[in-house]
């Protein structure tokens, strides 16, 4: 579903944090259990990244061009299929539904 411009201009992001992208999470789980890993702390050891900004990256709320290169060659894949490419119009697509759903947990 098209956002109207109004709402493009509301949710855009331009900085972080970047609202969460449940399939580049899934992506990567998917990855890990594949190299049986079970956690991303156990994977942050591995890449030799802080497991919170892993975590982030993974999430999709920080992007790290260089840490999701490595990433993706640490499991053979690439780049686009672990971290697909987000348009803006996406990017706030997915913003909106983030607030959306933040507003019915509160």
């Amino acid at each position: 579903m098209a956002l109207t411009y109004e709402e493009f201009r509301k949710y855009k992001v331009t900085q972080r944090p970047y609202p969460k992208d449940m399939e580049r999470l899934f992506n990567v789980k998917k990855a890990m259990a594949k190299f049986k890993i079970k956690t991303v702390s156990e994977l942050a050891v591995k890449l030799k990244i802080k497991r919170t900004i892993l975590n982030e990256i993974i999430n999709g709320t920080r992007r790290s061009p260089v840490n999701e290169k490595r990433i993706a060659a640490f499991f053979k894949m690439p780049v686009s299929e672990l971290f697909p490419p987000r348009t803006q119009d996406e990017i706030a697509e997915m913003n909106k539904k983030e607030q959306e759903r933040n507003k019915g947990a509160a």
